[in-house]
């Protein structure tokens, strides 16, 4: 029978939380793979079984997105004695149908009891797979690496091995608020917090007339690749039409530093109202007028709660391959009127807090928050039994929407 064979890396250095981890990532495994699929845990990895006629690669792909997952293995599931191990082995190279290839094998041995150690396996899978299969060692350059992991009550033996992104799974950290643009940087920063167990809610202010036309744009292609990785989310929509009417006789210049204000507020009323633990930005230092250190002070001034800014020391080539990585580039370059492209394209790069403050008191933005709050509208994006869900949850803000 075929099996997934799935490592995590981050979580096997947990001390007495490690049990913690383990079950939300878990739990997250079964959620994305839905019904008909045994989730259990062998020792230090994580075993699935499909049910008959699933797209081996489909499923191998959606593994490998779960956070917290650092590789997965296809392969199959035999005795942990020697010989067992060995037939399994020559079994699962045949099936490649293929002949002058250069293989290297690697084995563990996580059970020490057992008559044999890991170079042992090595040397007997490799002699067998020579002598029955004509293929060639070569440990330098080889084309196919047969895998073996012997544990106590099982063994495994694979080929095929899918690199994972690693990480602490999603829901082991608390929950944030992350601020989605639609842009690269929003995304990439929501991605990196996940990685780091945060489950993460969005928060998009948009210059439509309604949140129907932001769901016929690229936002919610943008939510739904980034929920094939977070699992379960809310968005919260809202016009920032209250902002944008007050400000048109502002300075020019000032006009991002409200607005970058103002989209904090928002999300800490938010915050504060749903009970989440953070903000999360795609701040990185530097990388455009309004990111400097001082308008990143200024902008926050106030703000009580805490701030999260994982891109801050990343340069944009970092930020673009990584985006790139997690599949979200071409979405978020995708045309779209954001709210940040409609405000003053010269900003001020370094504005005092009491600048903001005063001209913010002047402009009655306070109703503006306030404003936006009132209208915001609430979806869900969530994968469940192994299908992606976008569902519209509430005409306002209320705490029916957890």
């Amino acid at each position: 029978m075929m099996v997934y064979i799935l490592h995590y890396s981050e979580i096997a250095l947990k001390g007495g939380n490690r049990g913690f981890f383990e079950r939300v990532l878990l739990n997250n495994c079964r959620r994305v793979l839905g019904i008909g699929f045994n989730v259990f845990k062998d020792e230090s990895r994580i075993i699935v079984e499909p049910p008959a006629g699933v797209d081996e690669g489909a499923v191998a792909e959606r593994l490998r997105k779960i956070i917290g997952v650092a590789a997965v293995g296809v392969g199959a599931r035999c005795e942990p004695t020697a010989e067992a191990i060995v037939e399994k082995a020559v079994e699962e190279a045949r099936k490649l149908n293929t002949k002058q290839v250069r293989f290297a094998v690697e084995a563990t041995r996580s059970y020490k009891k057992h008559p044999y150690t890991s170079l042992d396996l090595r040397r007997k899978v490799a002699d067998a797979v020579l002598n029955e299969l004509g293929w060639v060692v070569d440990l330098k350059n080889p084309d196919v690496e047969i895998y073996v992991e012997a544990g106590m009550r099982n063994a495994y033996v694979y080929l095929r091995r899918f690199k994972g992104f690693g990480g602490l799974p999603v829901g082991s950290s608390g929950r944030v608020l992350s601020l989605l643009s639609g842009g690269v940087d929003s995304a990439v920063a929501s991605w990196m917090m996940m990685q780091r167990g945060c489950r993460i809610d969005y928060l998009h202010l948009h210059a439509y007339r309604d949140s129907n036309e932001v769901m016929g744009s690229k936002i919610p292609k943008l939510i739904n690749k980034l929920t094939e990785y977070g699992i379960k989310s809310r968005i919260f929509l809202a016009p920032f039409t209250p902002f944008y009417q007050r400000v048109l006789n502002a300075p020019p210049r000032l006009e991002l530093i409200l607005f970058r204000h103002y989209l904090l507020r928002v999300a800490e009323k938010i915050t504060d109202k749903k009970k989440l633990q953070a903000i999360v930005t795609g701040d990185s230092l530097g990388q455009v007028a309004s990111q400097t250190l001082q308008n990143l002070e200024t902008a926050q001034t106030g703000i009580g709660k805490l701030i999260l800014r994982p891109l801050i020391g990343m340069p944009k080539e970092a930020i673009i391959q990584k985006a790139r990585e997690i599949e979200v580039l071409d979405i978020a370059l995708q045309e779209y009127k954001d709210c940040c492209s409609i405000v003053s394209r010269h900003p001020a790069t370094s504005v005092k807090p009491e600048t903001l403050l005063s001209l913010w008191d002047e402009l009655g933005l306070d109703e503006a928050v306030e404003e936006t709050v009132d209208a915001v509208t609430v979806f869900t994006a969530e994968m469940d039994k192994g299908l992606m869900k976008l569902s519209h949850l509430a005409e306002q803000l209320s705490p029916k929407d957890d």
